[in-house]
């Protein structure tokens, strides 16, 4: 018997040969059912011993002399996957852990289902075998390697159409830098040192990105413009002037008409350190950042602009003898004094109208004036009351509205204040008359907001 390993790119075979006779001794010459087994340790006279590494049927017709020969990995595999030693899961196929020799090896052959005893054992002969990590580095495959190192001398490689050697992190070199016919691809770092002379369109025109800075001194001598009418140094561009079209110098960039579009800049498109001032077309924007001036008539979206305020307030002392009764029902026009009003034409029809009205005063008269209205109309629409309680000592009497313009019509607000009864209530003062020399005031306060 003979056994021989093919080379580890093709499906591996051993090649057993063998002389099959029955008991007799007579050899067979028909064809016949065949069992081999692949087993790891055991015993050559015991079957079944060992672990079994490989197992396949086949059926093999021997010679006149009985004589077969059969390659061992061609036949039937009898199921695809082996349970080993450790519990170790392998393919049913031969490679080179079948004959691993460092426990003996046998090959088991049944015939017909009778074992043929005793097994065989397989052993290394004296020729090399090809192994498969020798065969992966062909010439014309690819391998993966962690690291090479080249001690001394030039490394040199080739073969590969786009690139020499390609990497997909990088190319680390020492101090000995790199010398190329030319460099492609995107430079990161510092880059230092001299270029020399640079030869005339080796410079591809780009951008420079943001924050770059560049030496002092003579660095750049060339121009601007091909307009020998307007020959700029291009020093001087760079230093904030802008080249047009026709070769002219310009400081400042006016877009006559159409769209102007500045972009590339991280924060700002446009960064002045003096303002930008717009003319009729107005500034649309998603937001506004900062300090807003002047009465912004022209702005949406923000409900708390200023629109325009307003008052009418008096210091005279007046007593009022018509009442605004204390019951369930709205007070009317017609009841109590009116004290101050105020017209208004809104400047935005969806402004809000904040009014204060404040009546101070005190009750004069026989009887105690307990409680003392003001109320605030619009037209003889009642928007609002406040209350007060009232003693002969001053007190006030305030309320506060907030209504929606509802368009920009001119109207008049007014305030009226009024006891409970027709008792007397004394504006600005008490039944003697006005205190406080007319700093105390009564009055209709409007502030017109949003919009």
């Amino acid at each position: 018997m003979f056994a021989a390993i093919t080379a580890a790119a093709l499906q591996p075979q051993v090649m057993v040969q063998g002389y099959l006779t029955n008991a007799a001794g007579t050899p067979y010459t028909t064809a016949q059912a065949v069992q081999f087994k692949v087993y790891q340790g055991g015993i050559a006279a015991t079957a079944g011993t060992g672990t079994v590494y490989y197992e396949e049927t086949a059926t093999i017709t021997p010679s006149a002399s009985g004589v077969f020969n059969h390659p061992l990995g061609s036949g039937t595999p009898s199921t695809a996957f082996l349970v080993v030693a450790g519990g170790a899961t392998i393919p049913n196929s031969l490679s080179t852990t079948t004959f691993d020799t460092s426990s003996a090896v046998f090959l088991e052959i049944s015939v017909g289902g009778t074992i043929l005893l005793p097994r065989v054992q397989m052993l290394s002969v004296p020729y090399a075998s090809l192994a498969t990590t020798a065969e992966n580095l062909k010439p014309t495959t690819s391998v993966t390697v962690v690291n090479i190192t080249a001690s001394s001398g030039t490394f040199t490689a080739t073969g590969n159409t786009q690139y020499s050697i390609a990497t997909a992190s990088g190319i680390s070199v020492g101090a000995g830098g790199v010398t190329a016919a030319f460099f492609k691809g995107d430079l990161y770092g510092n880059v230092n040192g001299s270029a020399g002379s640079v030869a005339a369109n080796s410079i591809t025109a780009g951008t420079f990105g943001s924050a770059v800075l560049l030496p002092a001194g003579n660095l750049i001598g060339g121009v601007a413009s091909t307009n020998t009418a307007n020959v700029f140094p291009l020093v001087q561009t760079m230093q904030g002037g802008v080249v047009g079209s026709s070769g002219s110098f310009m400081n400042g960039v006016t877009a006559g008409s159409g769209t102007f579009t500045a972009t590339g800049n991280t924060q700002y498109s446009i960064a002045t350190a003096s303002g930008i001032s717009v003319g009729a077309g107005g500034v649309t924007a998603a937001f506004f950042d900062g300090t807003h001036y002047g009465d912004a008539s022209g702005m949406t979206g923000i409900s708390t602009i200023l629109r325009q305020y307003t008052s009418n307030t008096t210091a005279a002392s007046n007593r009022n003898d018509t009442a605004i009764p204390n019951d369930d029902t709205i007070p009317s026009v017609g009841e109590g004094t009116q004290f101050a009003s105020i017209t208004v034409t809104p400047v935005k029809a969806a402004s809000m109208m904040f009014l204060i009205a404040t009546a101070h005063g005190a009750y004069s008269g026989g009887a105690a004036c307990n409680r003392a209205f003001v109320c605030v109309f619009n037209g003889v629409t009642n928007l609002g009351c406040g209350a007060t309680q009232l003693t002969s000592f001053p007190g006030a009497a305030t309320a506060y509205i907030m209504v929606s313009s509802g368009g920009t019509a001119a109207r008049t607000y007014t305030a009226r204040f009024g006891c409970e009864s027709a008792d007397g209530f004394q504006l600005n003062g008490i039944s003697t008359g006005r205190l406080l020399g007319g700093a105390m005031t009564s009055g209709l306060y409007l502030w017109e907001l949003g919009g």
